[in-house]
């Protein structure tokens, strides 16, 4: 479960920022936002989704990429294959200041994986690691290593990571946390697959599968898909039942696939039928027509399902999915029933996490967000990149934002910043 997460001079974020998802202490006006979004952990309380809003380029989007950075960073097998440039284990310093072009970024995340809180954290400047730490919780925070440069303070328990650093095993461009885990150490192991549940959806990528998400080859699944087909009737989408067909053009001997066939191979939706009712002209069933889903439904639908897929994987690991412009092609009711599921204690038994950006100012008076969970994003005169939780926010009479606010109107008039400045305009 994601706790928190702070990041400094990467992208458009010079200085140390913090996003977590810690609730507040907060009576809100609407009953059911007291619990329902809430998971109870110990003795904290800790939100089950957060809303990142801002205008274009002010950085809400690279808050996300802090997090898929990170997860990436550590997850990468080869450092140099990553598909992305901000992802290409380099440290993309905030670029417009002379100074901080030249120094480390930093990462920190805060996660529990069942009862035990772990920190870990580095900095990178280029290619080299010049700082990396870890520590755990149980009753109290113990060290388990700390690293600068090459060396490396290690809590004597831990073997196999002593072992590493007595035989000089750890590159200065390798984090020991990813190298310790091919070394089979326990510890390092569980945080690497603690991060393989972070599932980061980008609304302008053709499709969720196209990088080869661990989701595709589910579809074939019976059970998998009984869940989907639920979701997307739900959703309203008029889909009475789903079905995979195989492709024959994908059996190929050649060697070499068309572009065609090599898409149909990596997003596997190419192969989706969708079946809906037909009618007559007095509006009786007369039966059922299948159709090529790619090709017949609407964009948004192919993205809800995109979306419900890799959502439908998140809740059954109890992982974190991270989707970028959720409202992308989306009815403002499709965000707001998929924020639900996340709440929903049937479907979400695992304590799963959404965190999108968005420009939905809908869901700001829909009843599904509380002020916590309202994040905003906004970009200075000097390109610089902050951000805030609504429920902090004061004013400049040191108010904050009440319960009873109309928030939806007031962040349309500025109140709280995060909007485009437009100027020339009568």
């Amino acid at each position: 479960m994601l706790l928190q997460v702070r990041f400094g001079n990467f992208l458009s974020y010079k200085d140390e920022t913090i996003f977590h998802l810690t609730a507040a202490p907060l009576k809100e006006k609407i009953p059911e936002l007291q619990d329902v979004p809430v998971i109870n952990w110990k003795e904290e309380k800790v939100l089950k989704a957060s809303a990142i809003y801002g205008p274009n380029g002010g950085g809400k989007s690279n808050v996300i990429k802090a997090l898929q950075f990170l997860a990436d960073t550590v997850l990468a097998e080869k450092q140099d294959e990553l598909w992305q440039n901000y992802k290409n284990f380099q440290s993309n310093p905030f670029l417009l200041n002379t100074i901080s072009e030249k120094e480390s970024s930093s990462f920190e995340i805060s996660f529990s994986i069942q009862e035990t809180e772990y920190r870990y954290g580095f900095e990178i400047l280029e290619k080299n690691i010049k700082q990396e730490w870890l520590y755990k919780t149980l009753d109290r925070e113990t060290k388990i290593f700390q690293r600068k440069d090459q060396a490396f303070d290690i809590n004597g328990e831990y073997k196999i990571l002593n072992e590493l650093d007595k035989n000089k095993m750890i590159r200065e461009d390798a984090l020991l946390l990813t190298i310790s885990a091919k070394f089979n150490d326990p510890t390092s192991r569980s945080i690497l697959e603690y991060f393989k549940n972070f599932y980061f959806f980008d609304s302008f990528e053709i499709t969720a599968f196209i990088h080869g998400s661990s989701v595709t080859p589910r579809i074939e699944e019976v059970e998998f898909q009984k869940k989907l087909l639920n979701l997307l009737k739900k959703a309203d989408t008029g889909i009475e039942d789903i079905q995979v067909k195989k492709d024959s053009k994908l059996n190929t001997t050649k060697g070499i696939l068309d572009l065609e066939s090599a898409l149909n191979l990596l997003t596997a939706k190419q192969n989706i039928i969708s079946r809906r009712k037909i009618y007559d002209n007095e509006g009786n069933q007369k039966g059922f027509k299948d159709f090529p889903f790619s090709k017949f439904e609407s964009e948004g639908t192919r993205k809800f399902f995109d979306i419900a897929a890799i959502a439908i994987e998140v809740l059954e690991k109890g992982g974190a999915l991270f989707v970028d412009e959720i409202d992308t092609k989306f009815h403002p009711i499709l965000t707001q029933n998929l924020i639900k599921l996340f709440y929903d204690k049937e479907y979400n038994n695992k304590n799963a996490q959404l965190i999108f950006t968005t420009h939905d100012i809908s869901l700001l008076e829909a009843g599904v967000l509380r002020r916590d969970q309202i994040w905003l994003a906004e970009k200075d005169s000097f390109g610089v990149s902050t951000l805030t939780a609504l429920n902090e926010y004061k004013t400049e009479d040191g108010k904050g934002v009440r319960n009873d606010e109309a928030i939806s109107k007031n962040y349309l008039r500025g109140k709280y910043g995060a909007i485009p400045v437009i100027s020339g305009l009568n």
